[in-house]
């Protein structure tokens, strides 16, 4: 192949590299669905905690995210992906590093990372229909996209319950469709 071809990805092939990666989708969703747990039972600890919480969370899944990311071989997929783990990594740093004078601005960087990791799993699975778990990719990120209305649109009062709860309920459904994905792959035939 040429340097700089984009590789043309069947969808016979797109279903043989998930049954191939199928482990490491049943261990990302396992991580996504155990952190979407763990956030929506912590909700009681202080806001800077659990921003600190969520800001680790999200470099974490922003890095397993960019090295899965590479897992496929079709050029706009890869794409999306490093998008999406870019924006979910940028947006867990600039929380960590960001001063805490309220948990206002974290409510609101976390109203723009769902509207953006929602329009972006959205988007994605449009572009696989047909392919195992593509349907729950797009209600996850039509779910994430309403999520960020919710909390945009109730501030400032949003900023009290929406931080550990909300980003608790995108991780479990985040996890959900990766490991149903991922057993739907590892039995495809």
């Amino acid at each position: 192949m040429e340097a700089g071809s984009v590789e043309v990805v069947t969808e016979g092939d797109l279903v043989a590299e998930l049954k191939r990666r199928w482990k490491t989708l049943m261990v990302l969703g396992c991580l996504a669905l155990f952190a979407g747990v763990v956030s929506i039972l912590v909700p009681a600890i202080a806001s800077v905690t659990i921003g600190l919480f969520i800001g680790w969370m999200l470099v974490f899944f922003g890095v397993l995210q960019f090295i899965d990311a590479f897992s496929v071989r079709e050029g706009g997929r890869v794409v999306l992906r490093v998008l999406g783990s870019l924006v979910t990594l940028g947006i867990g740093v600039w929380i960590l590093t960001s001063d805490y004078k309220g948990t206002f601005t974290l409510t609101v960087i976390l109203g723009i990372w769902f509207f953006v990791s929602g329009a972006v799993r959205f988007v994605s699975g449009l572009q696989h229909r047909g392919t195992p778990g593509a349907g729950l990719v797009v209600f996850n990120g039509v779910l994430s996209l309403i999520l960020g209305g919710l909390i945009l649109g109730d501030l400032p009062s949003s900023a009290s319950w929406a931080i550990g709860l909300l980003v608790g309920i995108d991780l479990v459904f985040a996890g959900i469709a990766l490991i149903t994905t991922a057993t739907a792959a590892k039995n495809a035939d």
